[in-house]
């Protein structure tokens, strides 16, 4: 796993640095957390040198968001990218543990601190609490992917693109067939 912090360290490092003309994100991630993601994305928009990303695998969900703060967003064939959406997952194990003859007895302070806990059926005041969470992110998500990315709203719902579909989908700029490709193109650049 890398860390959020490890990918802007060493994103400073090739800006200042003057043997680096052109900084390549090389992606292989089906996605990661919101924490720390949006002040990432805004830090990756402020690089001075040309910020290219590329995936022969898959830039999905976080590692998508990544991707489009790149100048250039560039893509194998077979690679995916996308998956704009946000979820959380509770697990809701109140049933089983009552099955088992298990009682849970809590102790507790603060109105809300066991809503989401899993020896306990979610309230609806706490699923829809939530789910305005959720949405006020995907909204950002897509907001941020728009800043530097053409894809329409309908590119933004939670699936994934591959090769030429990315590009018609507005995620990507183009296809190369390897990374080998896309350093011969940069060192042409």
């Amino acid at each position: 796993m890398t860390d959020y912090d490890d990918i802007w360290a060493q994103v400073q490092e090739a800006d200042a640095s003057p043997n680096v003309a052109t900084i390549l994100l090389h992606i292989s991630s089906p996605g990661g957390t919101i924490t720390g993601l949006p002040e990432l994305a805004e830090k990756l928009r402020t690089v001075s040198k040309p910020l290219v990303a590329y995936t022969d695998t898959m830039a999905c969900s976080a590692a998508c968001w990544i991707a489009s703060c790149a100048d250039s967003v560039l893509l194998s064939q077979s690679a995916e990218i996308g998956s704009i959406g946000v979820y959380i997952a509770l697990l809701d194990q109140s049933e089983h543990l009552a099955q088992q003859g298990f009682k849970v007895n809590a102790i507790f302070a603060g109105d809300n601190k066991l809503d989401t806990a899993d020896f306990k059926p979610m309230s609806d005041e706490t699923r829809e609490r939530l789910q305005a969470n959720v949405t006020k992110w995907h909204e950002r998500f897509k907001a941020d992917v728009s800043i530097k990315r053409t894809a329409p709203e309908s590119s933004m719902t939670g699936l994934t693109y591959e090769g030429l579909e990315a590009v018609s989908a507005g995620l990507a700029d183009g296809t190369v067939d390897s990374l080998e490709d896309v350093i011969t193109l940069l060192a042409n650049f």
